[in-house]
């Protein structure tokens, strides 16, 4: 496959935040999830993830094994830019 076929893009998502400490009450209301940006190409999206790559492998022009890649949860994701 060539890297044509796979749009540049930029993720816009939400991240958890676990915490194995003890807090009281006012401490555990003040944590945030993380907003955090991704950019890479998009290798799938469907109704429930994205899948992104943002290194490639190449042979002969054509992709060969994909490097740097992640799946976010479709509920995670908040925008989806294309670049």
């Amino acid at each position: 496959m060539s890297i044509s076929k796979y749009p540049r893009v930029r993720v816009h998502w939400i991240d958890i935040l676990g915490d194995t400490s003890w807090a009281d009450e006012d401490e555990f209301q003040e944590m945030k999830c993380s907003t955090c940006v991704s950019e890479g190409h998009l290798f799938h999206k469907d109704e429930n993830s994205v899948m992104t790559f943002a290194s490639y492998e190449i042979e002969n022009g054509e992709i060969i094994s994909y490097g740097d890649r992640n799946i976010y949860p479709i509920g995670v994701v908040r925008k989806i830019e294309y670049l």
